[in-house]
This record gives structure tokens, sequence and C-alpha cells, in this order.
């Protein structure tokens, strides 16, 4: 998964520190994603690179992973949730644009793709099975080992880290969505 180099000083008030910035935006954006799915009920939106195939077999490919986001019911209808914040369901152009400018990669290559939990398991190196006991799910059959899997491994204390957070438990809808200037302006490292 792309790295993002984050601020030191988080540029979110809310936000509690800037290292689960940091760690929630590199590589365990999954895990955060799940814990509000955990929290809050709902599913997923994954965003793909479809630039860079992450792994080939037969007719099966599956592409580089750039983010996942939480997709939870809101108040005022369906919010997508990041560690940055919460934004409307619709229109998904601007967050592709979003994604596009934030992972440098060409808005054409990029697909966000609506994923229950089975699905996203099918994506989570999760050997020991961590995650989907936690979404009270199994994964599809995926041809992939685990070690082959675009999304790292997650672990109990990882997880319930994760959970722990006021960003997670904050009721959908509720967080201010983050500033699209800010985002763009984050580096890939």
């Amino acid at each position: 998964m792309p790295q993002v180099d984050v601020p030191a000083h988080s540029p979110h008030p809310e936000h509690a520190h800037a290292t689960d910035l940091q760690r929630f935006m590199n590589g365990e954006c999954h895990i955060f994603a799940a814990a509000s799915v955990i929290h809050h009920g709902g599913s997923f939106l994954v965003a793909f690179d479809q630039g860079k195939p992450h792994w080939e077999l037969d007719d099966e490919t599956v592409f580089e992973v750039l983010h996942v986001y939480a997709c939870l019911p809101g108040p005022d209808g369906p919010v997508i949730r990041d560690i940055r914040g919460d934004r409307p369901d619709t229109p998904y152009r601007a967050l592709a644009e979003e994604l596009a400018a934030e992972f440098s990669v060409h808005p054409d290559d990029l697909n966000l793709e609506t994923q229950t939990a089975s699905e996203l398991l099918a994506l989570v190196s999760d050997r020991d099975g961590v995650l989907a006991d936690a979404l009270n799910d199994e994964p599809l059959f995926a041809q992939m080992d685990h070690d082959d899997r675009p999304l790292a491994p997650v672990d109990e204390a990882g997880l319930a880290a994760a959970l722990a957070l006021e960003e997670v438990r904050t009721p959908p809808g509720v967080r201010a969505t983050p500033d699209r200037d800010e985002i763009c302006s984050l580096t890939p490292m």
C-alpha cells in the first residue's frame, strides 16, 4: 500500500495523536475502517489502483489497495469514514479526485468498490482469524495465500487500539469532513 507523509502535528484538532493519523493512513486504514464497522455497522469502500496489479493467477487479478473506508449509516444518510473524518456517501467523483491527488494515481486507474466484510476479509492477511472473528464473518474463497494478500495482518492489540479511538466511537455524520486542500497537500512517500 502506498505511503502518505503526514505532518508531525495533526492538521485536525479532533485527532488525539498524529501517530494515529500516520498509522491509520499508512497500512492500517482497513483496521480503522473495520473498527468503525464493528462499532456502528455498515460496509466498506475500497480504493484500488487498477494500474498496479498486486497479484495475478489465471483469470483473477487483485489490484493494489490504496485506501479502505468504512461506509456507515448516518442520521442524514450514509457516510464514508476514515481517520481524517466523515464525508457524505456521494458523489464518489470528489472522493476519487481526492484519492488520485493524494496517492499520485491517474484518475482512470482508480476504482472505488463497495465491499462486504467477507469481501474485505479476502484481501486481508488474517491467518489467525482476528478480524474475521471481530466482524463475525468469513472471507470469500480466495486463491491468494494470506502472505500474498494486499492488506496487512490484523492483531488483537491493533484492533483494540482502533476500537478505543474517539474517531471510531463518534456517531457517523458528526465528525467534520476533511479539508480537501489539506488532504491534497499530503505528498506520497
